[in-house]
């Protein structure tokens, strides 16, 4: 059996009346997912920490030089934020897209996790740093102190919900594993594959977090910012 029919199979099983599927995004699916989805949320999984320890020889670097990419550890009391994108279940050419993309070329496996969405001040979702904006009216100058408070808001009439998250398990042949901050960004910084250089994946990563998550705080990411 096809992975994409062991993921349709799977999630028939966690819940027969939807015919929806939900991919979480950590990384490079954020702001450059490769397939139409119907719906994307921003929000968070829990028990999983993101660091950039999955090795890369395609997409952003080479067997000489590998790269770094992002992928999710467990611990138990971390939170890594991202985005969900909403696919019909019988859409399965996306998920044959994310098999090659993410498991024969990154890596990676595909597990089930749960999602949970939230909402910004402004509601809106950014893929590549630059918010989608709408034409308004201009406010009120007393609106400004409120402008520079944005909060991070639960959304009230949504729970968890499951979805498919792809992450790199130790000890899989491109496991690069823990290393220090600095030494990260210097492997980083000297990587390129396909897809471009490999400092371009952490600073599109990290405008991404920027522009989405403004008040959440991901030291593994800033430090290695610190050093490239």
């Amino acid at each position: 059996m096809s992975s994409s029919s062991s993921h349709k199979k799977d999630h028939g099983e966690e819940n027969n009346n939807d015919d929806s599927i939900w991919i979480f995004a950590y990384g490079s699916l954020c702001w450059r997912p490769g397939f139409s989805y119907d719906e994307v949320r921003t929000g968070h999984v829990n028990g999983f920490m993101r660091r950039f320890w999955q090795g890369n020889v395609t997409h952003r670097g080479s067997p000489s030089k590998p790269g770094r990419v992002a992928t999710l550890v467990p611990c138990e009391d971390a939170q890594t934020y991202g985005c969900a994108y909403r696919i019909k279940r019988n859409q399965l050419s996306i998920l044959e897209y994310l098999e090659n993309r993410e498991m024969k070329l990154g890596g990676y496996v595909c597990v089930w996790t749960v999602f949970f969405p939230y909402e910004k001040s402004d509601g809106k979702h950014s893929k590549d740093g630059v918010e989608e904006e709408e034409e308004e009216e201009d406010e009120d100058d007393d609106d400004d102190d409120d402008e520079e408070d944005e909060e991070i808001v639960e959304d009230d009439d949504d729970v968890g919900f499951p979805c498919l998250c792809y992450i790199a398990l130790e000890g899989n042949s491109l496991w690069l594993g823990e290393d220090s901050e600095m030494s990260i960004a210097t492997q980083i910084s000297e990587a390129k594959g396909i897809c471009g250089e490999n400092q371009d994946y952490l600073l599109s990563l990290y405008k991404y977090m920027k522009t989405n998550f403004p008040l959440h705080y991901d030291e593994h990411l800033e430090e290695i910012m610190k050093h490239l």
